[in-house]
C-alpha cells in the first residue's frame, strides 16, 4: 500500500500525465467517496500531482474505513511515477 502515516493521518503522493487526467479519477473517486460517506482530503500541486491525507474526522485518527478508501485510491490513480 506505500501509504506513510504522519499525524494520525495516510499520506501519498501520485504524479500523474497531466490535470485532465487527475480531475477524471477525481470525478470517479468523488462517487465512492459519496457512496461510502467517507471524503479524502487533497492538493494538485505542480499540475500532475495529488496528495491524498485520510483520517476519519470525528475520531481524528485512521480508521479501517481509511485503510479501504487509500486501496481504492491506489487502484484508481495507480502506481507513484518517479518524480
Amino acid at each position: 500500500m506505500n501509504w506513510k502515516i504522519v499525524d494520525k493521518k495516510l499520506i501519498k503522493v501520485f504524479i500523474l500525465h497531466d490535470l485532465s487526467e487527475i480531475i477524471q479519477k477525481l470525478n470517479i473517486l468523488t462517487e465512492i467517496a459519496n457512496e461510502k460517506n467517507h471524503h479524502p482530503n487533497f492538493c494538485v500541486f505542480d499540475y500532475r500531482k495529488i496528495r491524498f491525507e485520510l483520517w476519519t474526522h470525528d475520531q481524528n485518527t485512521i480508521t479501517a474505513a481509511d485503510y479501504k478508501l487509500a486501496e481504492i485510491i491506489d487502484s484508481l490513480f495507480g502506481k507513484v511515477r518517479p518524480s
